[in-house]
């Protein structure tokens, strides 16, 4: 008599993205929505601070772990097959989390510089200065932002790097719009501006997305602008040959 054998899912379906994005992002984007509106009310602030601030970290935290316990729960129950999922580590995955980091850094620090240039040139060379000299790059570090930006790194990219594209690949094209979307949609409660940086940021690990399906890289850059900020490696690139 033969064992019965279990069968996994590859693919999600368009009901398991909608699903997943609830769980991941639904609270989030509500907020972040209503945020939005009161800072309409009050005149929208053009001024990116793209560093990751938070008074309760261990709210976050634990919020994050609920998110990520009710997703796991649910895609057991579908029968998904994590191991599509590549978190493979290996002595590259540092300098490629470098490299995608530079990248992106890159890209958010020139719309940054174009945002001031049309807005306020003359308040450019003075952002560069005050945002080099602030708490985001000196002071506001400790250790339970750097657990909750790792663990953050993960929650995001494993959702629009990962599971997003656990589905059939003639649907990439649509699902890479939808990731967009989504990231944009939780973030506008820093502005437009900077809600638009920060997508810049998804299409920049997207092109990167489309040569490697290495999920910790992207992860650990993720991470590094949680602490520091988009737009901090050049901004300081850009001061030391002042």
């Amino acid at each position: 008599m033969n064992g019965s054998k279990y069968f996994t899912n590859a693919y999600l379906n368009i009901w398991d993205i909608l699903v997943l994005t609830v769980i991941f992002f639904g609270q989030a984007i509500i907020q972040s929505t209503i945020s939005f509106l009161d800072l309409s009310n009050v005149g929208d602030q053009t001024g990116l601070d793209l560093s990751f601030i938070q008074s309760n970290h261990y709210w976050d935290i634990a919020l994050e772990l609920m998110s990520l316990s009710i997703a796991g729960i649910y895609l057991l129950v579908r029968r998904f097959d994590f191991k599509q999922l590549n978190f493979r580590v290996n002595y590259y995955t540092v300098p490629l989390a470098i490299l995608f980091a530079c990248a992106s850094d890159m890209a958010t620090y020139f719309y940054d510089w174009g945002v001031h240039l049309w807005n306020a040139p003359d308040l450019l060379a003075q952002s560069v200065e005050n945002a080099a000299s602030s708490d985001v790059l000196h002071n506001h570090i400790t250790p339970n932002l750097i657990v909750f930006s790792l663990l953050n790194g993960f929650y995001e990219e494993i959702f629009f790097l990962g599971l997003l594209f656990c589905i059939p690949r003639q649907y990439f094209g649509w699902m890479y719009l939808y990731s967009l979307v989504i990231r944009f949609s939780f973030h506008t409660y820093q502005g437009i501006n900077s809600a638009i940086a920060i997508t810049l940021l998804g299409v920049v690990f997207l092109l990167i997305r489309r040569r490697t399906n290495l999920l910790v890289p992207f992860m650990l850059a993720h991470a590094f602008f949680d602490v520091f900020g988009l737009g901090a490696i050049y901004t300081q690139v850009v001061l030391l040959f002042q």
